[in-house]
Order: C-alpha cells, then structure tokens, then sequence
C-alpha cells in the first residue's frame, strides 16, 4: 500500500511537469508566431518603400492585414502582375513574334474593364492606368492601331476570326516595316 502511495504522488509530478512544458511551448509559440507576423508586416512595409515589390507581396502573402497594410498589399500585387505582363510582350516583340504580341496586347485590352475595377477597389488606378497607356502606345507605334479595333476584335466569338483579323494587322505592319 504504501509503494502504491508513493508513486501516486510522483506519476501526479511527471504528469504536472509534462502538462507545464507543454504550456511553456505553446506560449512559445504564440509569442513568436505574433512577433514573426509583426516584424514580416513592417518588414514588408520597408520593402514596399525600396519598391521591392515581390518582397512586400511574399511577406503579406496570407497575413492578416490592416486596411494600409492591404493597400500595399494589393498595390504590390498590380505592379507584379503588369510588371509580367510587359515582359512577356516584350520577349514577344523582342522575338519578332509580332502576332504573339498583339495577341496579348488585345487580351490586356479585352480585360481591362475588370483590372481598373480591382484597381479601383484597392486604390491603384494609377498603375492600371499607366499599363493601359503604354497599351494604347505601344498598339499605336509598333501596330499602327487602337484600343477600339482591337477591343472589336476581342470581342469576336471565332477563333479564326480573331486570329484573321490580328493577322491583317501584322500583315500592314510588316508592309510598313518594308516600306521602311
């Protein structure tokens, strides 16, 4: 009876023991996984102001956010997604593929309704804005058209319509690039 007593009490400490540091650890955790948010948060907020956009938006990425914090966020996230756009239409005319180009540069103009009311919901207009200038720019000096052609051709239901149709223009701008 008495080694019975005896054990009692001290399987009661190990299980206290187990219990506390089991404690201590999720307090560990909370405490840090709260001050790595909180340095992340104003770690991308530095990042946004070096205009390193891709840090800002890995570092916000699934965070809980306040409403600024959300604004650069989001701003951060336009500028990405324009920033790989003109790339990818730049290593299109880089490449002299002229019809891959104007294809996107029709795509962006077909879906830029719906990109400047995003941008207008996170206050980011001005980064729409300036894309879709260089849009209409870049239609107009490398294809010697505009937004509205192409806005009549991305609404075209056939494929080979749509492809026809972008092809007379890359066939007048080569004639030009001839004549040139």
């Amino acid at each position: 009876l008495e080694d019975e007593q005896t054990e009692m009490p001290h399987k009661k400490k190990i299980i206290m023991v187990f219990v506390t540091s089991i404690l201590v650890l999720l307090g560990f955790l909370v405490v840090n996984h709260y001050f790595t948010g909180h340095a992340n948060k104003r770690i991308a907020e530095e990042a946004y102001e070096a205009q390193d956009y891709l840090e800002c938006y890995q570092l916000l990425y699934g965070q809980k956010l306040n409403d600024n914090q959300s604004a650069i966020f989001h701003r951060s996230e336009m500028i990405l997604k324009m920033d790989i756009f003109w790339r990818n239409y730049e290593e299109s005319a880089k490449d002299s593929k002229w019809l891959e180009g104007l294809d996107k540069l029709t795509q962006f103009v077909h879906g830029y309704p719906q990109l400047n009311d995003y941008a207008s919901q996170w206050n980011c207009q001005d980064i729409a804005e300036n894309a879709y200038n260089k849009v209409q720019n870049a239609l107009m000096t490398e294809y010697a058209t505009d937004v509205d052609t192409v806005s009549e051709i991305a609404d075209l239901k056939d494929d080979v319509a749509y492809t026809k149709a972008l092809t007379e223009i890359i066939q007048q701008k080569e004639k030009r690039d001839e004549i040139n």
